[in-house]
């Protein structure tokens, strides 16, 4: 090999180490960092906040803007996580659903997972959750679209296993309604069982210790996860809708409207859940419609205004 050659191909061994180090390392890797991975493939504009255990970003490729999830876990030196990538992420492009971000490409560059998904303008739940709780009828409405999604992708084997407000979006419509998508599906169990000494992966936003507020008891020791971890963790997000802060000791007590279905959902033993997506929109249902009845109540026993 003449000297050049070998120079090009150390250059190259640098930077494969460089990336996969920086995306797998405690600290999060730069824009500039990203968008020289990224180089040839996808033009890298900028940091998304989507997703917890991932690093989401705004890019472009043939003209056409896409979202591009960097997994922190390092391929390279361990071949058997890129096989695991690969398979749980195939699952997740089977995919197609109104209330799920789609996947649409992915693969590992240089020792790191990335996975392309479609570009969606909703801002995520979290940003949402910012200005405090929400009244019923909208808290509803975005567990019910949640649902919709869980129950497809559930019929299919494909389990979430990281639900949280980064990776919830909302877009509001004309109408004032919500518009829901979920992203993420099957990210989570490749990068835990990459990441054992952290179940939550110090990366994303939304991720660290405050995410496991959202989690199913199980998922946090590890047992291996059902569909029921995902409806725990849809009754913590309704739980902090209606109430301004996910489920704990702390947090005010949900409405008393709605302790019985957040009873249900957040229950330790996962057994003594919703069997289904299905029937906890069911319960999510007579729920309102109870609402509704109690309101129209209300409003026949107020007094007739005086002409």
């Amino acid at each position: 090999m003449g000297m050049r050659a070998a120079k090009r191909k150390e250059g190259h061994q640098s930077q494969v180490g460089v990336c996969s180090g920086a995306m797998s390392g405690p600290d999060e890797p730069s824009l500039q960092t990203v968008a020289e991975l990224f180089e040839g493939r996808y033009a890298v504009e900028e940091r998304l906040p989507w997703n917890g255990l991932s690093l989401v970003f705004r890019a472009r490729r043939q003209g056409q803007s896409v979202a591009i999830a960097v997994l922190p876990i390092d391929c390279e030196s361990a071949p058997e996580r890129g096989a695991r990538f690969a398979e749980l992420v195939a699952s997740s492009e089977a995919l197609d659903h109104p209330r799920i971000v789609r996947v649409r490409d992915h693969g590992v560059l240089h020792g790191v997972p990335w996975v392309e998904m479609e570009l969606d303008d909703g801002r995520t739940l979290a940003e949402e959750l910012a200005h405090g709780p929400m009244p019923a009828e909208r808290a509803y409405g975005i567990a019910r679209q949640i649902l919709d999604g869980l129950g497809h992708a559930h019929a299919l084997g494909v389990l979430h296993c990281d639900l949280t407000p980064a990776n919830v979006l909302c877009r509001r419509e004309d109408s004032g309604r919500d518009r829901i998508r979920v992203v993420g599906f099957g990210l989570a169990q490749v990068v835990r069982r990459a990441r054992d000494t952290d179940k939550t992966g110090p990366t994303g936003k939304g991720s660290g210790p405050a995410a496991t507020r959202y989690l199913a008891p199980e998922l946090l020791a590890g047992d291996p996860p059902t569909a029921r971890a995902d409806l725990y963790s849809v009754g913590a997000l309704l739980h902090h809708m209606l109430t301004g802060s996910p489920p704990s000791s702390k947090s005010p007590p949900p409405p008393e409207h709605a302790r019985a279905v957040l009873a249900f959902a957040l229950a330790h033993d996962p057994s003594q859940r919703f069997e289904s997506a299905a029937a906890m929109t069911s319960a999510l249902e007579d729920w309102l419609a109870a609402l509704v009845r109690a309101a129209s109540e209300l409003e026949a026993l107020a007094p007739e205004p005086e002409l």
